[in-house]
């Protein structure tokens, strides 16, 4: 896979994806006190979501099994969607990279494109039919998905509801 093959490449040196990601055709989206998303410029298709290194090992497993519950748990939402026939609800594809010679694992999704936050704060407000809210209110119960809130879904501009965040709480 090239898309791997480049990951390798900008960890080779340096295992620290602060640092990493600031060299090379990478462009940082965004950034806080615990994760960064990444896009490279020859793959607009995917972005990175990891969390930078610290010295606190305790708090390195804390959110790298955060990551890999978030792909873990995809699935249990594309199971759900599939069965209920959730046409409405778009998601992305996830997958684990592990650094290479570290314990940090990034995660890896296809970009779903979506409206500006602006817009799309507006447009969930009169997104949902009365069918689509009551089968998004048993979503979120059945599946106990608690992260279901207006940062985590957006509309997609092809009139979709996209789910970006798959971490179960």
């Amino acid at each position: 896979n090239a898309f791997k093959i480049v990951l390798d490449t900008t960890f080779s040196t340096n295992k620290d994806p602060k640092d990493a990601f600031r060299k090379g055709e990478w462009k940082i989206l965004k950034e806080d006190f615990d994760t960064i998303v990444a896009q490279h410029a020859a793959f607009p298709q995917y972005i990175v979501k990891v969390v930078p290194t610290a010295k606190n090992t305790w708090f390195n497993l804390f959110f790298n099994s955060r990551n890999i519950g978030r792909v873990i748990f995809l699935q249990e939402i594309k199971e759900y969607v599939g069965k209920h026939k959730l046409d409405f609800i778009a998601l992305p594809q996830k997958w684990i990279y592990e650094i290479p010679g570290t314990k940090i694992h990034a995660i890896i999704a296809t970009k779903i494109d979506i409206l500006p936050a602006p817009i799309n704060k507006e447009k969930l407000k009169t997104f949902f039919t009365q069918q689509q809210k009551e089968a998004m209110y048993k979503f979120i119960n059945t599946v106990v998905f608690w992260d279901g809130h207006n940062e985590n879904m957006y509309i997609t501009k092809d009139g979709k509801l996209a789910i970006i965040d798959t971490e179960k709480r």
